[in-house]
């Protein structure tokens, strides 16, 4: 009997040596380095020695109130007198993008169709040289002039700038004024903004302009036999730039436009 209780006690405390054991086992690496720091001497000396390095960064790393961020965009301003809406879509400003696609570091192509005239706007990856993104660009659009439609005029090219962001937005509304009468108290503002120092841009958007419209009489042109074509060149010698809507004539919308462009 005492041989048998001497050998269960053995067992026991081999028992409780292997759970102890098992405790260590289960301690994760990131308590025994908890445990680690929480009882060196040196844990403070590291921690000052931290915060000093964070605060000579910060006191020598180079700042910018408005850092200068390299994003060469273009505006490609297209002329095309006499086309509506659909055949500038058609013809000038979904190919030209197509085309601009194809242009190395391009990011994005907006575009926008309008009577006699579209508008393609490419903005190219941040931190592209923007002197020879423009050389692409242009280079691109000589390129395939010969496949421009006819009549459709050299393309403008405007370079534009990340920093061309409206400073300031004033808004004009009324109830008892139309929007002719607001844009002419606008030009008003305008004229005065520009005499304020260090202003650089300023535009108007929105309102009503003046516009003459011409609607020619279609007996009297068969009368005196003058063309759509004659009215359209004697317009822009004029050097005004007029709208002068559309003419139907045997079931046949006329769509006529001249002017400056």
């Amino acid at each position: 009997m005492a041989e048998n209780d001497n050998i269960q006690n053995k067992n026991v405390e081999s028992g409780g040596d292997y759970s102890g054991n098992f405790e260590a086992l289960k301690m994760g690496l990131a308590e025994r380095v908890s445990k680690l720091f929480l009882k060196s001497k040196i844990t403070p000396l590291l921690v000052i020695a931290s915060l000093f390095i964070g605060i000579v960064s910060v006191i020598y790393t180079p700042k910018e109130e408005e850092p200068q961020i390299v994003v060469p965009m273009v505006d490609i301003f297209v002329p095309y007198p006499g086309a509506n809406v659909g055949s500038v879509e058609k013809n000038i400003t979904e190919p030209l993008s197509q085309l601009m696609w194809e242009i190395p570091g391009v990011k994005y192509v907006y575009s926008t169709a309008m009577d006699d005239m579209g508008l393609v706007t490419v903005r190219f990856e941040v931190g592209e040289d923007e002197q020879k993104s423009i050389t692409k660009l242009k280079t691109k659009i000589d390129y395939n002039m010969d496949r421009m439609p006819y009549g459709v005029k050299s393309p403008i090219i405007k370079k534009r700038s990340i920093n061309d962001v409206p400073q300031v937005t004033l808004t004009l509304w009324s109830k008892e004024m139309d929007g002719y009468s607001l844009r002419q108290i606008a030009g008003e503002v305008e004229y005065r903004l520009k005499s304020v120092e260090d202003v650089s841009i300023t535009d108007i958007k929105g309102g009503y302009e003046k516009v003459v419209r011409i609607e020619p009489d279609t007996d009297k042109l068969d009368a005196y036999n003058i063309d759509f074509l004659k009215i359209m060149r004697s317009l822009k010698v004029s050097h005004d730039s007029l709208n002068t809507g559309n003419i139907i004539r045997n079931d046949e919308v006329i769509y006529m436009s001249a002017g400056n462009f």
